[in-house]
């Protein structure tokens, strides 16, 4: 199963040869989706949420904090989504077949 959202899209969650995981499928995602709302670098966790919906990392949870500017809670399920996220080896290009966990 693959699927397309938005115009910047990179390949995601591919199932790699040899995996036992069941639950791995290809996908692809507009990898912006999974940037910082504060300072747009690609999230890692810890990564939070306000209560509006915007997904933060720590630096900038802190920062918000701070300055009293909204009320953020731990959010596993995007940990856990960022995390199972497997992309090409920066070196892919020159040979390299390796994946990267959770670095887009």
């Amino acid at each position: 199963m693959e699927y397309s959202v938005g115009s910047s899209a990179s390949r995601v969650g591919q199932k790699e040869k040899g995996s036992s995981s069941s639950g791995a499928a290809a996908a692809y995602v507009d990898t912006d989706a999974l940037n910082c709302s504060g300072c747009f670098v690609p999230l890692k966790p810890p990564i939070f949420l306000c209560e509006v919906g915007h997904l933060v990392c720590l630096p900038c949870r802190d920062i918000f904090e701070f300055a009293g500017i909204g009320d953020y809670r731990r959010c596993h399920g995007m940990e856990r989504l960022v995390e199972s996220v497997r992309v090409p080896c920066p070196y892919a290009a020159h040979g390299c077949t390796a994946r990267q966990a959770g670095v887009l």
